[in-house]
């Protein structure tokens, strides 16, 4: 069976290229796409992810909140955050960026998200339309 090599700079052109004209449609509706990202840990990882979406979202005119909480937060403010920023009309997605502190169900917090507001497609409902569907929920990661 041979291999295929894949072009990861070609295909980071088209998910950009299709993000960009997603972002112009919303803009036309007037509405502004925004994206709360919830931060819980000092993970090297996270801190990159970070860094690249501050860049991805200011260049492609999606408003970016990172939400910054300590290291040993509790569960009940993770989720908290995670239901004001999906209670947010103005909201268009949510991200909470893994690992979580000790102690906190990972399992609880991506279901606080509203799965039309799952940006990385890990709310069990997106996960269970990965399976079964034609796919048009958020993918995951």
């Amino acid at each position: 069976m041979a291999g295929t090599i894949l072009d990861g700079v070609a295909e980071t052109a088209e998910v950009l290229r299709r993000v960009a004209a997603g972002v112009d449609k919303l803009l036309g509706l007037g509405i502004k796409p925004t994206l709360v990202a919830i931060q819980a840990n000092n993970d090297p990882g996270t801190g990159w992810y970070a860094k690249a979406l501050v860049r991805h979202c200011a260049d492609n005119h999606i408003e970016l909140s990172l939400v910054k909480l300590p290291t040993d937060a509790s569960e009940d403010s993770i989720v908290g955050e995670v239901v004001k920023a999906g209670e947010d009309p103005r909201v268009s997605a949510i991200l909470v960026f893994m690992p979580l502190p000790p102690g906190v169900s990972h399992l609880k917090v991506v279901e606080a998200i509203p799965p039309a507001k799952d940006a990385e497609g890990i709310h069990p409902a997106n996960l269970g339309k990965l399976l079964i569907t034609n796919h048009t929920s958020p993918l995951p990661c």
